[in-house]
């Protein structure tokens, strides 16, 4: 049976675009999908409203019942064997992506499905009243808890991937990560009229053509009028998600810090999330919300704050894929630091100084030290010498390995509560120490591995590629100083990003690199 409606979208009043479903001729059936079939046209209006007017209106839109697993775009006309309210919000947002604008090879297949899919939460955001048993914040959380469930995985195909019709249409990573990482771009934008103003452009500039997800971003960037290079870097081509651990720490009686912690689900791949988040500051005296940029793993940020905090909840309205780890109460560290430095001698020592004045309630310094500015670990503890005056203090590190040293102090109290200094570095490149240098890097066929150590040692080597899989191994007995390994036929490996470890009794060093 035929069943006809009509959408008026704004920008063609008074004009309408028909809506023809053709249903099976069971009035009973055709009675239990009609109150979703009417939602059509309302969808319509209000995709017109957000990506442009519906790019087919001269001719019609609508859906044909069949015995298929889900949906299928079809240009006008989609064919569907359900009808609820998400699978006809998803399958019309293909009109735009899909059908006006297709991605250009399947690596990029984001731009039809994650936009397809991000139209089923806009149609619960922007119509709510067609959506009576759910919300935009419950679908989100669903959305997240999904791509949460898996510790890896990018949005991007990548191209050994692109034969494999389950990788492609992943549910996890080409849909609903690629729903979510399109939301977070949005509050990544904090301008929803340049957000929509960037889907508008797109549609426009690339109608009835193709696109990769880098003219996407050229477009997004153009719009507004900055680089997405990070956000595409760590989002769309790189994995993982990062977990929060935040410090939160009362100075005075109207300010507060966090200290804003990361830890990351694929390091290898992706070592840390840049960009905007969300951090609500709960107390009983009502709950702030506030906004911090984060740009470096350990940041600390400083905001008016005169209520009694006694928890934080990190993005609460569900923008960005994360999990929430540890949250501390640091109390309140009167401990004053007058400078933090750090500089090394020819003996491969790292030499840190810092003054500090105001320490009576002062326990301990805990030196930390880290080859990469992420993950840090204690090297030493010195008592707080307790003076309310002016304080100085030494310490001394070596040096074992070459590379940027970075370092910091945690500034503990004596009831427990503590805070971290700003993270320093010291670039020195010590000799004998154990290090690895890739050649070339990008690779085409023949990799060289430059391994300098202070000890003759048996090297054991392991190639890794970006879902973490053993890929090569081998070991070999190295002499102290210099040594060059020759890795052949690295044609044979798959093209995409490596992680090669070199192990042996001076240590363990990770170097990435990239096979074309």
């Amino acid at each position: 049976m035929e069943y006809k409606n009509y959408a008026k979208p704004a920008a063609m009043a008074p004009d309408s675009i028909l809506v023809l479903n053709y249903i099976a001729a069971d009035e009973a059936y055709f009675s239990s999908v009609k109150a979703n079939l009417d939602k059509t046209p309302a969808f319509i209006e209000k995709f017109s409203e957000l990506y442009g007017l519906y790019p087919f209106k001269n001719e019609k839109y609508g859906h044909s019942q069949a015995s298929i697993g889900g949906g299928m775009e079809h240009q006008t006309m989609t064919t569907t064997s359900s009808f609820s309210s998400t699978i006809i919000a998803h399958e019309l947002g293909h009109q735009w992506f899909g059908d006006n604008v297709t991605c250009a090879t399947w690596n990029h297949i984001w731009l039809n499905e994650g936009f397809a899919s991000y139209s089923e939460y806009l149609a619960i955001e922007k119509l709510p009243l067609l959506f009576p048993t759910t919300t935009p914040a419950a679908y989100m959380q669903s959305i997240h808890n999904n791509v949460l469930s898996v510790a890896n995985g990018s949005v991007y195909v990548p191209d050994a991937s692109i034969f494999d019709e389950n990788r492609i249409f992943s549910n996890r990573l080409t849909y609903n990560k690629g729903s979510a990482i399109i939301h977070n771009l949005r509050f990544e934008m904090q301008n929803d009229n340049l957000f929509f103003q960037t889907l508008q452009n797109y549609q426009q500039l690339y109608k009835n053509s193709t696109a990769t997800a880098d003219d996407f971003k050229l477009v997004a960037e153009t719009t507004c009028g900055r680089s997405f290079a990070d956000f595409f870097n760590q989002w769309y081509y790189g994995e993982g998600y990062p977990t929060f651990n935040i410090t939160y720490i009362k100075q005075g009686t109207d300010s507060l810090i966090l200290l804003v912690n990361e830890t990351v689900s694929a390091p290898a791949v992706t070592p840390f999330f840049k960009g905007l988040f969300e951090f609500t500051i709960t107390s009983a005296q009502g709950d702030t919300t506030v906004k911090a940029n984060v740009t470096a793993n350990n940041q600390q940020f400083k905001f008016p704050y005169k209520k009694t905090a006694n928890g934080i909840i990190v993005d609460p309205n569900n923008w960005v894929l994360n999990n929430t780890g540890i949250i501390t109460n640091g109390g309140v560290i009167p401990v004053k630091l007058l400078s933090f430095e750090v500089s090394a001698n020819n003996n491969c020592t790292a030499i840190l100084k810092w003054r500090t004045s105001n320490e009576q309630d002062n326990k301990q310094y805990e030196i930390e030290y880290s080859t990469d500015g992420t993950s840090f670990s204690r090297t030493g503890t010195i008592a707080s010498h307790n003076s309310s005056s002016e304080s100085s203090y030494q310490f001394n590190h070596y040096l074992t390995a070459a590379a940027i040293h970075y370092f910091r102090l945690k500034i503990v109290d004596k009831d427990g509560g503590f805070a971290y200094s700003q993270v320093i570095t010291l670039n020195k490149k010590c000799m004998g120490s154990f290090t690895v240098t890739v050649t070339p890097n990008p690779v085409t066929d023949n990799l060289s591995l430059l391994i300098s150590q202070p000890s003759a040692a048996n090297t054991t080597i392991r190639i890794f590629n970006a879902t973490g899989a053993l890929v090569y191994t081998d070991s070999k007995m190295l002499n102290a100083g210099e040594n060059t390994l020759r890795l052949d036929n690295m044609r044979k490996f798959a093209p995409g990003t490596y992680m090669v470890r070199a192990e042996n009794m001076n240590g363990t060093v990770n170097k990435k690199f990239i096979k074309l």
